[in-house]
């Protein structure tokens, strides 16, 4: 999942309705849900930060 914003910009992040988002997403593809790792990766370029947080699925359902 990824956001971005402009320097000077101080965005409202809501991080719980990204990990819900994440973990939909991978139960729509059989597994039990998301988590994030690795932390935040911040790249700027002209002037814009794009924040980038990854997501893993978790165990398939099927194996519960």
């Amino acid at each position: 999942m990824s956001y971005q914003y402009r320097t000077f910009q101080f965005p409202r992040v809501d991080e719980a309705a990204m990990d819900a988002r994440a973990s939909v997403r991978c139960r729509g593809w059989g597994y039990a849900g998301a988590e994030a790792f690795g932390g935040k990766v911040i790249k700027e370029e002209d002037g814009v930060k794009t924040v980038t947080i990854e997501y893993q699925c978790l165990v398939p359902v099927d194996r519960y």
